[in-house]
């Protein structure tokens, strides 16, 4: 005769508590109120590029240093390009020989009462950048000019030249002309614009001028 028996469930060890973690088992979340992170589906949302970027997906350090050095070089590349063109555009200056004036010029002379209609220029110097003619220095074959518009307008005529005298400023050349009355006249030219062919020239027309 067989007699049913309720199979029961084995009851808990001694010493076991059925909410403690499993041994070796992770860390669960800590106690009290746990609210797990949003979904990232790149991982750490710390790690995420620019602008939501996933990780990996942004450009790199060595790209952006490429791309930077390209914008560096191309506005270098520019500004050389508009400096060469600006220098292009400048007037070629110097001291030059009197034949060589334009009408311009001469008609400056002319109107400022600093040359006469039978008087010949020997040799002209514009010490402005863009030839002006507002600061000038000159000889013809009866004197020498040193002109500043509006503040300068020596003249001695060769007759009364006592000395001529040269030295150097910074980066420039400069003449100084004693008159037998005791004034000065000075004449400064840029270096490597000629200097050397001009006062030369003036030293030269000078003994033409003794020996009459």
């Amino acid at each position: 005769m067989k007699i049913n028996q309720k199979r029961q469930r084995p009851g808990p060890r001694a010493g076991f508590d059925p909410g403690a973690p499993a041994p070796n088992a992770p860390a669960g979340p800590p106690p009290g109120d746990y609210f797990p992170p949003p979904a990232d589906p790149y991982g750490q949302f710390y790690q995420q590029g620019p602008l939501g970027q996933a990780p990996g997906k942004g450009p790199s350090t060595a790209k952006i240093m490429i791309f930077t050095g390209c914008g560096c070089l191309t506005l270098i590349g520019v500004a050389v390009a508009a400096l060469f063109i600006w220098a292009m555009t400048l007037p070629d200056y110097g001291a030059i020989h009197g034949d060589k004036l334009t009408p311009e010029i001469t008609e400056y002379l002319y109107s400022h009462d600093l040359l006469a209609a039978d008087e010949n220029v020997i040799y002209f110097y514009d010490n402005t950048l863009y030839l002006t003619n507002e600061d000038l220095c000159f000889f013809t074959d009866r004197k020498i000019v040193s002109y500043l518009e509006g503040e300068r307008n020596d003249q001695v005529p060769w007759e009364d030249v006592e000395d001529i005298e040269s030295g150097e400023a910074f980066l420039a050349f400069t003449i100084t002309v004693k008159a037998e009355d005791h004034r000065f006249l000075k004449c400064e030219i840029k270096t490597d614009d000629n200097e050397d062919l001009f006062y030369k020239a003036l030293l030269d027309t000078w003994e033409e001028k003794k020996a009459e």
